[in-house]
């Protein structure tokens, strides 16, 4: 079965309300790319931060990333243009109001921290995002929040694109079998390649996308939205590799990835 993928760079944004946050754990983490610096709540209630994008945005995605929730919590994001009051509402008219599942990881060996991931159906210019967040746990946290408008191809990505686990860590044997062991995080890996690329995809999203992120900037990537395991094919990281854009015919391109995804698989 064809697959494809999209591709998000996040975009600044300024926390402008939020209902509740741990000393130790504020809002703003989430503008940070650092993981491990996470928006942490302090209590069940008033789990709600607003962000600015600054301007009227065009956007078509909205993921919280590293969070510590259940299978059953659910973050519910809209989008409007109005000021938010300061109660934390959003008045006037809605641009988008859809509630998502944090879908549930494997409960065995492989567990990855769960994401949010909304998708919209098309892309909407707003200003403000609201997330609220349902969750049984009285300490929920999440490490970074990315919205952003993510470019897909209009055709798939090439068959024979390949995903893995990456070990961070390092082992050295030594003699009589003690072995130097460093233990450190697994991640996922992807490396895939797009070729039908039309000049407008190839010489316009996909270079000012390649020119955002070089090596040192994180991009969302999701291989195949539409899967069920989302938990399995969601890459918050930095491109290791992008190959140059080639010109192989008249109005068509490729392009090839590898990505080392910053989503720490929990062992």
């Amino acid at each position: 079965m064809s697959t494809n993928a999209t591709i998000c760079a996040p975009l600044p944004f300024t926390i402008t309300d939020v209902g509740n946050e741990a000393p130790v754990g504020p809002a703003t983490n989430l503008a940070n790319d650092k993981l491990g610096r996470v928006w942490k709540t302090a209590g069940s209630s008033d789990r709600y931060v607003i962000v600015d994008l600054g301007a009227a945005t065009v956007i078509n995605t909205v993921a919280l990333l590293a969070t510590n929730a259940a299978s059953d919590d659910t973050f519910r994001v809209r989008g409007a243009n109005t000021v938010p009051a300061l109660s934390g509402a959003i008045p006037g008219p809605l641009v988008f109001d859809q509630t998502r599942n944090l879908p549930a990881s494997p409960e065995g060996l492989r567990r990855l921290h769960r994401q949010g991931l909304l998708l919209l159906a098309g892309s909407v210019s707003v200003r403000y995002v609201r997330i609220d967040i349902t969750s049984a746990a009285s300490d929920f946290s999440a490490g970074r929040l990315v919205i952003g408008n993510h470019m897909a191809a209009e055709d798939n990505v090439d068959y024979g694109w390949e995903m893995g686990v990456a070990d961070l860590g390092r082992t050295e044997s030594m003699p009589l079998g003690v072995d130097d062991d460093e233990i450190a995080a697994k991640v996922l890996a992807f490396s895939w390649k797009w070729s039908w690329l039309t000049e407008a995809e190839a010489r316009g999203q996909m270079l000012d996308l390649l020119a955002y992120a070089g090596i040192t900037r994180p991009v969302l990537m999701v291989m195949n939205p539409e899967a069920a395991d989302l938990h399995n094919v969601i890459a918050y990281g930095k491109i290791s590799e992008g190959a140059p854009m080639r010109n192989y015919a008249t109005d068509l391109y490729d392009v090839s990835f590898k990505m080392r995804s910053m989503l720490v698989l929990n062992l």
